[in-house]
């Protein structure tokens, strides 16, 4: 009996040890959600952005970075901890680098990460959005 207990108690363990990503991702989720509810409506706001040449990349690891300061483990931008940006080249290509990951052949993508570069994105496109890196400043 003891023995099964064992088995069963490592069991319920495992199965939960998996599932923990996906409760901090919807409780990070339900937070942002509730303290954007704090913020004032603006029912008049209709603003459409249509963005061309986007390219996303989708990386395990900052080695794929293409910007030095970001992979290098040397560098400031790399100690920082950075885990994703966003820039606009030349040629006008729109570029974001975001972590992700994969399970049974799909790509987990880091959902947080990808809206935060998305809005450097729209930033570069309309000055009336807010930078993602003043929301403190803000009070949003």
């Amino acid at each position: 009996m003891k023995k099964y207990m064992s088995i069963l108690f490592i069991t319920i363990l495992l199965a939960g040890c998996g599932s923990i990503a996906t409760q901090y991702r919807k409780d990070g989720r339900h937070l942002t959600n509730k303290g954007f509810n704090y913020l004032d409506k603006e029912p008049r706001l209709n603003k459409t952005i249509i963005l061309k040449n986007l390219e996303i990349h989708i990386v395990g690891d900052r080695k794929h970075f293409d910007i030095e300061k970001y992979k290098n483990p040397k560098a400031e931008g790399y100690k920082k901890g950075v885990i994703g940006y966003a820039y606009r080249r030349k040629d006008g290509t729109n570029v974001i680098y975001i972590r992700g990951t994969m399970k049974n052949d799909k790509i987990i993508l880091d959902l947080s990460n990808l809206g935060h570069e998305m809005g450097h994105i729209l930033r570069f496109h309309e000055r009336h959005v807010l930078d993602p890196h003043s929301y403190d400043d803000w009070g949003v």
